[in-house]
C-alpha cells in the first residue's frame, strides 16, 4: 500500500507544492514510475503467493 501511495506524495510535493523547483522533473517522473513498477510487482507477488497457498 505504501508503494502505491508514495507517487501521490511525489506529485503533491514536487509537482504541485514546489512546482518542480526542488528536484529536476526527470527525477520526479523517474521516482513516480519506479514506485508504480515496484508496487505492481509487490501486488503481483502477493497474488502469486495467495494462489500458491490455496493450491498447497
Amino acid at each position: 500500500m505504501g508503494w502505491l501511495l508514495h507517487p501521490v506524495w511525489d506529485v503533491g510535493l514536487h509537482l504541485i507544492v514546489q512546482d518542480g523547483q526542488f528536484a529536476p522533473l526527470w527525477y520526479v517522473y523517474l521516482c513516480i514510475s519506479f514506485d508504480v513498477v515496484v508496487a505492481l510487482g509487490i501486488v503481483n507477488n502477493q497474488k502469486n503467493l495467495i494462489s500458491w497457498l490455496k493450491g498447497a
